[in-house]
C-alpha cells in the first residue's frame, strides 16, 4: 500500500514499520532497556522517578561514581550500536537498505552533529531548533540506507522534507504523546506496587521503547519523502 507524506500517511507508515520490525524492536528494548534497568536496580546508576524522557541514556555529573560512569558509558555505547542495527533492520523492511559495509562510524558522526545542531538551534531560539529537528528527520535514512556522506545526508533530508514540514512536525508530536501515554500507563502500574525497583525497570524499558518508536518514525519519513514531495508549507522551506 502506497502512502503519502501527509499527517495520516506518516503515522500509518510509522506504526507499519514498527510492526514489521517488531522482533528487532523487542530485542532493542530488552538489550538497551534491560542494561539500564539492571544498572538502576543494582544501584550502579541513579534511579529516576521519570517514567519516560527524551534523553540519550547517558548522564554523568560530579556525583557519579567510577562504577556509575563506566556503566553509563557501556549503556551509551550499546545504545548507539543497537540503534544503528535497529534502524538498518527497519530500513530493510522497506527495501531501503543498500548493500555494503557498516556505516556505524558515519552514524556516530551524524548523531553527534545532529545533536549539536539541534541544541544550537534551541539556544538561538526554539523555532530554529524545531525546524532542524523536522528537516533532518530523514537524515539517518539517507546515511544508512542510501549510504550517503554525513553532510550529504543532512542536505538530502533538508531537500526531501521540503513541503512536508507540518505533517512531520505534528506526526512527531503524536509519536511523543504515544510514548508518554505508554509511559503513564505502565508507570501507573509500577507506581501502584510501591517498589522503586519496579519503577526503575519500567522507566528503562519505556525509554528504550520510546527511542525505538522515534526510529520507526524517522524510517517512515525517509521512506515516504526519499523520492521527493511537492511543497505545501513555506515555513520549513
Amino acid at each position: 500500500m502506497e502512502r503519502s507524506a501527509d499527517f495520516g500517511g506518516i503515522l500509518s507508515e510509522t506504526f507499519a514499520v514498527l510492526a514489521d520490525a517488531i522482533r528487532w524492536v523487542a530485542l532493542y528494548v530488552m538489550v538497551v532497556g534491560g542494561l539500564r534497568a539492571i544498572a538502576a536496580v543494582t544501584g550502579v546508576v541513579e534511579q529516576t522517578d521519570q517514567i519516560w524522557s527524551a534523553s540519550a541514556g547517558f548522564s554523568i555529573d560530579a556525583d557519579t561514581s567510577l562504577a556509575g560512569g563506566l556503566a553509563e558509558l557501556v549503556i551509551a555505547v550499546t545504545s548507539v550500536v543497537a540503534s544503528y542495527f535497529l534502524l538498518s533492520e527497519m530500513l530493510k523492511t522497506r527495501g531501503r537498505l543498500n548493500g555494503g559495509g557498516t556505516r556505524i562510524w558515519a552514524y556516530v558522526g551524524l548523531s553527534i552533529l545532529w545533536a549539536l545542531g539541534f541544541a544550537f538551534g534551541l539556544v538561538l531560539l526554539v523555532v530554529p531548533g524545531l525546524i532542524l529537528l523536522v528537516r533532518w528527520t530523514a537524515s539517518t535514512g539517507f546515511l544508512i540506507g542510501a549510504r550517503q556522506g554525513i553532510v550529504e545526508s543532512f542536505g538530502s533530508s533538508w531537500e526531501a522534507t521540503k513541503g512536508s514540514g507540518w505533517p512531520i512536525f505534528f506526526g512527531g508530536v503524536v509519536i511523543i504523546l504515544v510514548a508518554v501515554l505508554v509511559g503513564a500507563t505502565l508507570g501507573g502500574a509500577a507506581g501502584a506496587t510501591g517498589s522503586a525497583e519496579a519503577i526503575g525497570v519500567v522507566s528503562a524499558l519505556v525509554e528504550a521503547f520510546g527511542n525505538a518508536l522515534g526510529f520507526a518514525f524517522a524510517t517512515a519519513v525517509y521512506h515516504l519523502v526519499a523520492d521527493g514531495t511537492e511543497a505545501t508549507a513555506e515555513i520549513f522551506e
